[in-house]
C-alpha cells in the first residue's frame, strides 16, 4: 500500500508522481475547480433560465 502514495492519475493515465505532466492551460488544475457555472443576468433576472436548466 505504501507504493500507491507515489502514483498519480490524470486524464485516464496512471503514472508516478515524478512523471506527472499537467498542461498549464488545464482549468481544473489552474483554478482548482471541476464545474464552473455561468449565467447572464438582465434586470435582476437570469436570462434564458429554463433553457439553461433543460440543457443540463
Amino acid at each position: 500500500m505504501e507504493r500507491m502514495k507515489n502514483l498519480a492519475y490524470y486524464n485516464g493515465k496512471i503514472t508516478s508522481i515524478e512523471d506527472m505532466m499537467i498542461p498549464a492551460y488545464d482549468r481544473g488544475f489552474y483554478f482548482g475547480d471541476g464545474i464552473f457555472e455561468v449565467a447572464m443576468v438582465f434586470n435582476h433576472k437570469i436570462f434564458a433560465l429554463n433553457y439553461h436548466l433543460d440543457w443540463m
